[in-house]
């Protein structure tokens, strides 16, 4: 696991004492809040989301969430690729029209 993914495990293996005091989902989210901080909430939701389907619905439900869950965050991870190539390709570009301009003013 990431460091990210253990550090939330963690967080939520020792939050469980508390289980009862607040509902699972509840020390669900506060674990993501406090643990996955590098997350933009967009792609904090599907987790949350999966928070409160874990230990409220059947197995084969729970594993349909989770495999949904899965596949969003891989997604909202191709997404973000996608969006960081295109930045990259821009600020690459920039410089040089900026130069090609400038040249064009000097002429």
């Amino acid at each position: 696991l990431d460091s990210a993914a253990r550090d939330f495990v963690l967080a939520l293996s020792k939050s469980m004492d508390r289980l009862g005091e607040a509902s699972f989902s509840a020390l669900w989210d506060e674990c993501i809040d406090s643990q996955l901080t590098a997350l933009s909430h967009e792609e904090k939701k599907p987790l949350r989301d999966l928070g409160g389907v874990i230990g409220r619905y059947d197995t084969a439900q729970q594993i349909s969430s989770i495999d949904s869950t899965i596949a969003r965050m891989m997604q909202m991870e191709a997404d973000r690729s996608k969006r960081l190539e295109a930045d990259r390709k821009l600020s690459l570009g920039l410089p040089g029209a900026l130069g090609l301009m400038l040249v064009i003013v000097l002429i």
